[in-house]
């Protein structure tokens, strides 16, 4: 009897850890590809490396985004990046994006998801190497100063390019036709020298003849589209911008502008 009720104890264990371990199966079946995923490629192009980076993350809800990041070797990065949904069986994969739906086969082995992509009737192997969230989030955050790091370099050189563009004598003339004015031109005369200092001239003619004329040198900087005139620490800021042989100053704060010609 004993032997019996024993029989009937072990079976009913192993059957129950048999439909348990189904369950914990099935359960977790198509659940292993949550999480990110990336692969790194480098080809050669015109004597560079171009260094492209496939960001796929898959989220619990079936919710997932694909992120491609090129590096072209030039100093900078371009990047696109979709978003879809999706489901996974543990051996086929079906992504459903806004501009596309396609499925492939798949599977996760060893923190190594592989999707075979088939172009032009040959399949391929993509296997995309598993990372941990801090992994992402360090990587987002090396792009993010990566991104700071070029928009500050490309300011730097747009502003190289207005000062070199600003070297030279720029005027800026008026006629008066009031004869009581005691003049009957005026001109507003900048220099700007390369080591960022400048002169700044106001005459007044008469008949060709100076009424009056003022010099006083000033130093100078430009930050963005910011032109910033220091004359001695009286500083005044005016909005750059250069077309050829133009150069308009705006002053921001009313926006009145004057137009200077470029002298030979």
């Amino acid at each position: 009897m004993k032997k019996n009720s024993l029989v009937v104890l072990m079976a009913t264990i192993l059957i129950s850890t048999f439909f348990s371990s189904c369950s914990k199966s099935d359960d977790m079946k198509g659940k292993e590809i949550i999480g990110a995923w990336e692969l790194v490629t480098e080809t050669v192009s015109w004597g560079r490396t171009v260094t492209t980076t496939e960001l796929m993350v898959f989220n619990a809800d079936e919710t997932g985004s694909m992120t491609t990041y090129i590096d072209g070797g030039w100093g900078g990065a371009s990047s696109e990046a979709y978003n879809f949904t999706y489901t996974f069986d543990g051996t086929s994969l079906f992504i459903d994006a806004e501009d596309f739906s396609r499925t492939t086969d798949a599977f996760v082995e060893d923190g190594v998801l592989t999707i075979e992509v088939n172009v032009n009737g040959e399949t391929f192997q993509r296997e995309y190497t598993k990372i941990t969230k801090e992994e992402l989030e360090q990587r987002e955050e090396e792009r993010k100063q990566q991104e700071e790091e070029q928009e500050e370099e490309e300011e730097e050189d747009e502003t190289q390019v207005i000062i070199e563009q600003l070297i030279g004598e720029w005027i800026w003339s008026v006629e008066v036709t009031d004869p009581t004015a005691g003049y009957d031109l005026y001109n507003d005369i900048i220099i700007f020298y390369e080591d960022k200092t400048g002169v700044y001239r106001e005459q007044w003619l008469l008949d060709g003849e100076y009424v009056q004329n003022i010099t006083t040198e000033f130093e100078f900087d430009v930050e963005g589209d910011i032109l910033k005139l220091d004359f001695d620490g009286a500083v005044y800021e005016y909005q750059v911008a250069v077309d050829g042989n133009e150069l308009t100053l705006t002053v921001p704060s009313d926006g009145v502008s004057n137009t200077y010609t470029r002298t030979e």
